[in-house]
């Protein structure tokens, strides 16, 4: 019987992940579309309609698929540093454009304020704390007046994706590529305290139970991949994973227990090796659609004839593809390409500490008098 190993080393870089990732960014954008026409009506929808669980399971789903690729990233790197520096170098490009072109373009052009208040006001220094993965969704004069005046209202997931990866190389450090056990004791203890948390914590516990079900939903990915060898790749347990997942949803109280199932249902989608398109197998637009899809969205709102969800849907997406393939081929790639040279210098910077540091140590011990 095939495993999950077996099946990555058939197929090093499946492009199923590429198809769930751009699917996942348009189920995102979907979404948006709802909570931007009529946040109130979208809520209500979330906590009372049977198929809210789709929505529910998007970002999960992105999170198992993170961490189970992230970790597979994490097993390639010669170094910690090394690790790091790729996670950077795949995140900070992008993620700068968006941060810029909101606060030096979009919001200059459509601020209800002057441009002299625009600049001077702390929402628009602060705004640039985006870049340190401290969320900011507000700038000056800029769509007080939609049902949300966010601006990028996506980035709310960017802290817990940043943690677990920090939390990922704490644990690379600790050993646990060699002790797959250790990630398997941490995702149980995780899921189940965050479950009977969820359970004693007064109503509505929703996002707080949700946001943190993410981070299952990692971990989950993150054992995946440690146990890759071990565990089966096949259409019964991927079936098995998906009603599992199903009956779990069904209530609110069990959901956070679902992050395990769905994970692994996301993996085994993830693994299969379609034929490669314009959207998915030759290029990562998903990363661009993440970023850009919800200004977009926004901008489209101050005309009365976008505000319809299905006609944000419809235009957002056709201009949010356009504006992630430029990203993708202007900003994403070309970074990615000098990833080699910006893991040698940063593993060459840390050699270096690390000596000095080590020299220094020593030369203070020898001066230590002996009794």
């Amino acid at each position: 019987m095939g495993t999950i190993g077996s099946r990555l080393d058939a197929v090093s870089a499946p492009r199923g992940f590429d198809y769930v990732r751009i699917g996942l960014s348009i189920c995102v954008l979907t979404s948006h579309s709802f909570d931007l026409a009529d946040p109130i009506a979208a809520k209500i929808w979330t906590q009372t309609s049977p198929f809210a669980a789709f929505k529910l399971a998007i970002l999960p789903m992105f999170f198992a698929v993170s961490g189970f690729l992230v970790t597979g990233s994490l097993v390639r790197a010669r170094t910690i540093s090394g690790f790091a520096t790729l996670r950077v170098v795949r995140l900070m490009p992008a993620l700068s454009m968006e941060v810029f072109l909101s606060a030096l373009l979009l919001g200059p052009l459509v601020t209800t304020v002057a441009l002299s208040d625009y600049f001077t006001d702390p929402l628009f220094r602060a705004y640039f704390l985006n870049l340190a993965g401290v969320p900011q969704y507000l700038l000056p004069g800029v769509f007080l007046d939609h049902p949300r005046p966010e601006v990028n209202g996506q980035l709310w997931t960017l802290p817990y994706e940043l943690w677990c990866y920090g939390a990922l190389a704490l644990l690379g450090l600790a050993g646990l590529l060699q002790r797959p056990a250790m990630g398997l004791a941490i995702l149980i203890g995780f899921t189940m305290t965050v479950w009977l948390l969820g359970l004693v914590t007064p109503v509505p516990r929703g996002p707080w139970l949700y946001s943190w079900s993410l981070v299952s939903a990692f971990a989950a990915g993150v054992v995946l991949f440690l146990y890759r060898h071990r565990l089966p790749w096949n259409a019964r347990w991927g079936a098995a994973s998906f009603a599992l997942t199903a009956l779990l949803y069904l209530s609110a109280h069990t959901r956070a227990l679902a992050m395990i199932p769905i994970a692994y249902w996301t993996v085994w989608l993830g693994l299969f090796n379609p034929r490669a398109t314009w959207i998915a197998g030759r290029h990562d637009y998903s990363y661009g659609v993440y970023l850009l899809a919800y200004p977009i969205q926004q901008l489209l709102w101050m005309w009365p004839a976008f505000r319809p969800w299905y006609m944000n849907v419809s235009f957002g997406l056709v201009l949010t593809l356009l504006a992630a393939a430029f990203s993708a081929h202007f900003v994403e790639q070309p970074a990615m390409r000098r990833r080699k040279v910006a893991v040698e210098r940063v593993e060459s910077i840390v050699a270096t500490a690390r000596a000095r540091l080590g020299a220094l140590i020593l030369n203070l011990t020898a001066r230590v008098p002996r009794a």
